[in-house]
């Protein structure tokens, strides 16, 4: 997260942070590698990695959510072992075409991806903030996998975007998987049916107790507010889509 770099670095020598930063890469970059991912570009303290494949691969995507979901561990065990310092992480995954280069020589090569898959993908983290989950996955991502516990969160219009994209968060791996949090998934499925319907105070039953399963929870809270926002002024019924448009990174 921006922020708690800026904050760190106001409060770190750049020796200290420079540690700092290279043993929280590492938590990263141990399970990008672990489920075959290729680490392409570093910008302050986010990273980009790919999982590249002549054709669409289900394999490929699913190393990639089960890499998501090792590296969210691994950032929770970094930052218990650095307390009272930490670093908020938030991974987004989309798939689609893309190309990729390699400039250099000898031994030293710059992988450089294009596209507009690569733009969604930071889009699709960037989502995270909004609603308050750690891992968000497209539909892209995630259709046809078996083996992991995914949350539907709607549909979502990007900043940038013209189509809007089927956004989901990554839960769990099936075989970790707590029983609050299929209970929590299967309310929320609720709240998100009838939001879809217009049933605003329906939905914001489902919510809150979703909320009240959880003790807490960001999809919940976020769509909390837009059915209050839509109680006070509804959207015109010819115009509405269910699509939630985010004009903001």
């Amino acid at each position: 997260d921006a922020g708690d770099y800026t904050a760190l670095s106001e409060k770190m020598t750049p020796k200290d942070l420079s540690d700092f930063l290279g043993r929280y890469f590492e938590a990263l970059f141990q399970p990008v590698r672990k489920y075959g991912g290729l680490i392409v570009d570093l910008k302050g303290d986010s990273i980009l990695a790919i999982w590249k494949g002549s054709h669409d691969d289900p394999a490929l995507r699913k190393r990639a959510c089960l890499a998501a979901l090792a590296m969210a561990e691994s950032v929770a065990r970094f930052n218990q072992s650095v307390a009272p310092y930490s670093l908020h992480t938030r991974i987004g995954l989309h798939a689609g075409e893309l190309t990729i280069g390699a400039v250099g020589a000898m031994d030293h090569y710059e992988y450089r991806p294009t596209g507009d898959v690569v733009n969604t993908a930071s889009r699709v983290e960037g989502f995270n903030k909004y609603v308050g989950t750690q891992i968000a996955v497209s539909d892209e991502v995630i259709q046809g996998l078996d083996g992991l516990l995914t949350r539907p969160l709607g549909a979502f219009r990007l900043k940038g975007k013209g189509k809007p994209l089927g956004l989901h968060e990554l839960v769990n791996g099936s075989e970790q998987v707590e029983q609050v949090q299929r209970e929590a998934c299967a309310i929320f499925a609720e709240g998100l049916t009838a939001f879809r319907t217009r049933s605003w105070d329906q939905a914001r039953v489902a919510f809150q107790q979703c909320i009240d399963v959880t003790g807490e929870d960001g999809p919940s809270l976020f769509y909390l507010s837009l059915c209050d926002q839509y109680l006070k002024t509804p959207p015109s019924e010819e115009a509405w889509d269910a699509v939630v448009v985010l004009d903001k990174k």
